[in-house]
């Protein structure tokens, strides 16, 4: 394995006996390395109820079928591989990438997410001392960035849903942890998206304060593990959550107050919310919250840094995608290439109808698109 391999024998020898031996490990290994289409899952599916074919074994490269059908962004053929237990993290590679990281830098994210739920390691860094997530910000594949990113494990919650010590219920009922788990994993951080994602698993709101503390416990637990940005990302939704149960009007009553927008569209309201739940995170000397902090004091002196919001997202989101022809909605920010623009003042775009009828009906755009519409007549 070139250089390396020269410079360590004794590593080396103990990489040999990974690498294919017989016909039909080579002939595992070309199967995931070539894009065939339609992909052969029968032959794939043979070669695999062997027993004398190790599922692992690695060509000249260091290479795993894993890893071949990871870059190759083949999501059938991993998830045939993972199912037979194919190692996600094995790292003998020449530069010790992981399957993760050739997802990642090919930009494939459904292979991402596969290998991320199969138990891939977020922390293993290669010989230059990268993560999948580092490489994936570096070479501009934002998407599976975020994903990595916001990846938190169901199995974490499990613990929730039992009874704890002197405890005879759980904090959450186990019907609860998946949906739950969706909401955390969600790379759209918006409040107005999250409200709206509430508001349609009826069964979060209705054990919206125990959710609300469940979160917060797992924002200790992962701060506590050194995971700062996680634990401040589930803090926000901790803090989405009992803002909706502690408004009179429910979730409906934060969502007419966040989509409120000043006359000049600045969004006064949306601010001033994210704000509250920065200054509302019980560790504020956290350095990701104390630089936050810093760059929101230099906005309110004028000096041109991010909005509290894009700030926010930008710091737990994990990066923008560069996509062409992708508008904002202004309703509950999730970008898209088939928003639509006001057809009356022309300002804004929504990604669908339902995203229009709450900036009507509960924001204030039905009188702010009638005098935004006259002025642009006038000029």
């Amino acid at each position: 394995l070139g250089s390396w391999a020269r410079a360590q024998p004794t590593a080396m020898a103990g990489i040999l006996k990974y690498i294919a031996a017989s016909d039909d490990e080579k002939q595992l290994l070309a199967l995931c390395a070539n894009d065939l289409k339609p992909f052969p899952r029968s032959e794939l599916s043979a070669l695999l109820a062997k027993p004398e074919v190790r599922i692992d074994a690695i060509d000249k490269d260091g290479m795993s079928a894993l890893m071949h059908a990871a870059f190759k962004g083949n999501v059938e053929a991993c998830e045939m591989l993972v199912t037979s237990r194919a190692d996600v993290n094995c790292n003998l590679q020449t530069d010790c990438y992981t399957a993760l990281m050739f997802a990642t830098v090919a930009g494939h994210v459904d292979v991402v997410k596969l290998l991320l739920a199969a138990g891939a390691r977020t922390s293993a860094v290669n010989n230059f001392g990268k993560t999948a997530a580092e490489l994936g910000a570096f070479l501009g594949q934002h998407k599976c960035t975020q994903v990595i990113k916001n990846f938190f494990s169901l199995s974490d919650l499990e613990c929730y849903t039992v009874p704890q010590g002197m405890d005879q219920k759980p904090i959450i009922s186990p019907s609860l942890a998946p949906l739950l788990h969706s909401l955390i994993i969600s790379v759209d951080i918006h409040p107005v998206w999250i409200i709206q994602k509430l508001r349609a698993t009826v069964h979060l709101l209705s054990e919206g304060y125990a959710v609300s503390k469940v979160l917060s416990l797992v924002s200790e637990k992962l701060l506590r593990d050194g995971q700062e940005l996680l634990s401040l990302k589930m803090h926000y939704l901790a803090y989405v959550v009992r803002r909706c149960q502690d408004n009179a009007g429910g979730p409906e009553g934060v969502l007419k107050i966040l989509l409120t927008v000043e006359a000049d569209g600045h969004e006064i309201n949306m601010q001033k919310f994210v704000v509250e739940c920065i200054m509302d995170y019980p560790h504020p000397n956290s350095p990701l919250v104390s630089q936050m902090i810093a760059s929101l004091r230099k906005g309110t002196e004028g000096l041109g840094v991010p909005s509290a919001l894009s700030l926010f997202c930008r710091a737990i989101g994990g990066g923008k995608s560069d996509e062409e022809g992708v508008m904002v909605c202004s309703t509950c920010g999730v970008g898209s290439t088939t928003s639509k623009r006001c057809a009356g003042c022309k300002k804004v775009w929504y990604c669908d109808v339902e995203c229009q009828k709450l900036s009507w009906s509960l924001g204030n755009h039905r009188h702010l698109c009638k005098k935004w519409s006259a002025a642009a007549t006038c000029k």
